[in-house]
């Protein structure tokens, strides 16, 4: 026998460690498809920390979770109602000095028609959270067009209000079919740079007289330094029949 063959059988378990391979000698032929499938599932998105191998024009590296993609939007909370009325939709202790921007995104429908859907900043620790009044100036932009193809143009606002409005006119209620939709970009409510927040967005949802619907852009600033750690969205009177609301924290650059 050839001293360079070793018979089948002929190696213990064991027997072969990391010094008798030699350098550069795994290949992709060597590596089966179970080192991924029959390894631990990581069940949430990978921490900042968390580490890839890849390629590097032929050199293998590592690298952090953090530096692959455009992981820049950071998912801190989403609250849901479906066909359960309830008074609002509260986040509490979701703005920190992680973040100077935040990207909220959602819908709500109220349980009775004709009520404006608007939020209000909270402030304080969770338990004991306080809800922030007449400190907000808003304003709404909006296009309409009814069921009768009438169209027209609406501009309403108010200055240390005691919320402040996404949609200003009252939304219809009817079961799941109607809602005010918007998304909206919130700047520093945490006040961590500013002595001010402020926020712009766009909404479209449908008022009861004559089936309007309003397409348009809201905004605003807050009259005083909110310190907020939270906010809760909420309709006018009545209760948010469905709803579903997201709020991302957007890393710094």
């Amino acid at each position: 026998m050839s001293k360079t063959t070793i018979p089948k059988g002929g190696i213990t378990a064991d027997a072969i460690d990391a010094t008798l391979i030699a350098d550069n000698a795994i290949s992709e032929e060597h590596i089966d498809a179970t080192v991924i499938t029959a390894s631990t599932a990581l069940t949430s998105a990978p921490a900042d920390t968390d580490e890839f191998l890849i390629s590097d024009a032929g050199t293998i590296k590592r690298i952090d979770a953090s530096l692959v993609g455009t992981n820049n939007f950071v998912i801190l909370g989403t609250l849901t109602t479906n066909n359960s009325a309830i008074g609002n939709l509260t986040f509490d202790n979701i703005f920190s000095s992680d973040f100077d921007h935040y990207m909220i995104m959602g819908f709500a429908s109220p349980s009775n028609a004709n009520e404006a859907l608007q939020f209000q900043f909270r402030t304080g620790s969770s338990g004991s959270n306080n809800t922030l009044e007449n400190v907000y100036c808003h304003i709404h932009n909006a296009a309409r067009i009814d069921n009768n193809d009438a169209t027209g143009s609406d501009i309403a606002g108010e200055y240390n209000a005691a919320t402040a409005k996404i949609a200003t006119h009252g939304v219809q209620s009817d079961s799941s079919s109607a809602n005010a939709s918007f998304q909206m970009v919130l700047s520093d409510p945490n006040t961590n740079l500013m002595s001010r927040s402020n926020w712009h967005g766009t909404v479209t949802y449908q008022n009861p007289t004559n089936d309007r619907h309003f397409n348009g852009t809201f905004g605003g600033s807050t009259t005083s330094n909110p310190n907020a750690t939270g906010i809760t969205f909420s309709y006018s009177a009545n209760n948010i029949q469905y709803g579903r609301i997201t709020i991302y924290g957007v890393k710094h650059a």
